[in-house]
Formats: C-alpha cells, structure tokens, sequence
C-alpha cells in the first residue's frame, strides 16, 4: 500500500498552498477518530447473549460477574496471561474460558496454568459479540453488560489487574 502511495505521489503535483492538504488530513483524521470510537464503543457496551453453553451445561451469563477469557492454547501469552490470573482471588466472580482454536487442548491448558473456570465451546458465537483480533482477549461482564474489555497487549500491563479490582472483579 505504500508502495502504491509513493508511486502515486510521483504522478501527483505538488499542492500550491497548504489549505486543501491539511483540509484532507483532517478529514481523514476525523473520519478514522469517528471509526474507531463506534468501533470501541460497541465493544465495551456490548450486551452478552442470556446463555453460553460451559462444561457440557447452559450457563446463565447475565447473573452476577462473569469474565470471558478467549484464547488459544498453543499461544505463550495466553498462556502467561491464565498464569498470572490463576494467581488472583476471584471472589464470586466466575471465569469462562473460551478456547479460539484447537479446542481439544483447552484442559490441558487449564491444569497446566492453574487457572479454575469453566471451558465454552461458544467462542465462534460469543466473539460476534466481542469481536477481536488475535487473543488473549477479556470481556468483564456485570448482569450481562460488558463493562470493561482488553485486548493482549492490556492483558499483558499489570493495568489490567488493577483495572479488574478496582471494578470489583478480584481482590
């Protein structure tokens, strides 16, 4: 794409004053401000569906707090991520895990990082609501409202934890 860019910049006349560049720049600014805000906006207001299916069972996830952690089994900071959650007091707060990949290894990757919660097996569905790039991804959810989300590199910032206390996910 820059290499196009660069190209059609050599075939492109140099701009006589500043104003309809900077004009453009702006526009374009505010166009991808404009975008991204929405964009984080759904995902952090987003609304969970009333169920998931967890361990084999319906799992109500609109009662109480509920922390959805989708990963993939074969990832290191996924698996550092679960590591270090796997350390923290959860109070009441249960912990779904929903595997993005390689389901079968979802177990394995549970007793290997310590960390207690149930397996889901409604990733596919669930990131519809919560869509995301690449895991680690969290959503916390309250009554089955996302109120806060993070993406790996959050998961990675000891903010993250902080973040989750101080919205009464863990002590």
């Amino acid at each position: 794409m820059l290499a196009l860019a660069g190209i059609a910049a050599l075939w492109s006349y140099s701009p006589r004053g500043w104003r309809r560049p900077a004009a453009l720049f702006c526009c374009v600014v505010v166009v991808a401000g404009g975008s991204y805000a929405a964009s984080a906006i759904r995902r952090s207001r987003a609304d969970a569906p009333a169920t998931a299916l967890v361990d084999g069972k319906v799992f109500n996830l609109r009662q109480g707090r509920v922390l959805l952690y989708f990963f993939d089994p074969q990832c290191s900071t996924c698996f550092r991520v679960a590591q270090e959650m796997s350390k923290f007091d959860w109070c009441t707060t249960r912990i779904v895990v929903l595997p993005t990949r390689e389901q079968r290894y979802a177990h394995a990757f549970l007793t290997d990082s310590g960390i207690q919660a149930g397996i889901s097996s409604d990733a596919e569905a669930l990131r519809k609501f919560f869509p995301f790039t690449d895991p680690p991804y969290a959503a916390a959810l309250d009554r089955g409202k996302a109120i806060a989300t993070f993406n790996s590199s959050q998961m990675e910032s000891p903010t993250y934890y902080e973040t989750l206390k101080r919205l009464g996910f863990s002590i």
